[in-house]
């Protein structure tokens, strides 16, 4: 039912803007914005202790919800409930668009050699390092990360995980409520991105060149989890080794087939426990 969830859930971002309209955000940011109004201890205002008091009932209830409609309808209400979340959770990115873009590239291409030879080779604009670590770092947040903690703990995962990215931005702003807790926010958020973020790398290897994109994945997998964009930058450049220019298109490319990896991978290990 994961499985399945994800693939339609991947399937409607082709409709980004009716999805746009849906997935506001603001409701978990007035929310916490209450939550810290009305704390009364001016002690845990700030600390790890004021986070717990602001995210446990999001938790809570979320999980709640979906433990309850676990056992109703052979537990088709979850399932729903699971997809919804999930959709909600997911970020938009221009998948669809960089795709478009390349097929259309492709069918293009002039097939006779005698036709080649009159086509002016057009000169695409490469993309540094920074950009491409910074690129894959915010495919991680939007989609990948989201569908990691979503498998493993269903809605609750992927909410928990949406509604502190959305916080950490948030306390950006010096006139937020949350302000206070923008270093512990973006601590946990560098934690949670951690694994996803080393995941992630390791279907760079399998997606791209392999040997020096592995050796590029051990080399900084120990990194620390502030540096997960550095880890990013490292590795998908060893993938894209042999890409000359490494332009947006290859980058977003390279994080669209190392998707489809993993959920390959799901797929296998969903018809296992199936046989078995």
């Amino acid at each position: 039912m994961t499985l399945i969830s994800i693939i339609i859930c991947l399937a409607l971002e082709r409709w980004q803007g009716w999805l746009q309209k849906v997935r506001n955000h603001n409701w978990l940011v007035k929310y916490a914005s209450f939550i810290q109004r009305h704390v009364k201890t001016a002690a845990i205002i700030g600390s790890w202790p004021g986070l717990l008091v602001i995210g446990l009932p999001v938790i809570f209830v979320t999980a709640l919800i979906q433990i309850g409609l676990h056992h109703f309808w052979y537990a088709i209400p979850a399932w729903i409930f699971n997809t919804v979340v999930l959709l909600y959770c997911l970020g938009s990115h221009n998948l669809y668009e960089i795709l478009c873009q390349k097929w259309c590239k492709q069918a293009e291409a002039p097939i006779d050699t005698a036709a080649e030879s009159t086509v002016v080779p057009v000169k695409e604009k490469a993309t540094s390092k920074t950009n491409i670590g910074h690129t894959l770092s915010v495919f991680n947040r939007d989609v990948f990360a989201v569908i990691f903690w979503f498998c493993l703990f269903g809605a609750t995962g992927a909410l928990t995980y949406r509604a502190i990215t959305i916080w950490r931005e948030n306390a950006i702003m010096a006139d937020s409520d949350l302000n206070g807790y923008f270093t512990w926010l973006t601590r946990i958020n560098d934690w949670i991105d951690w694994i996803p973020a080393r995941l992630l790398g390791l279907s760079f290897a399998l997606a791209g060149d392999f040997i020096p994109a592995f050796q590029a994945w051990i080399v900084h997998f120990c990194q620390k989890p502030e540096e997960n964009e550095v880890f990013f930058k490292e590795v998908a450049a060893a993938a894209l080794k042999h890409i000359k220019p490494v332009n947006e298109l290859a980058v977003q490319d390279l994080a669209f087939r190392s998707l489809v990896v993993w959920v390959i991978v799901l797929a296998i290990m969903t018809l296992t426990a199936i046989v078995q």
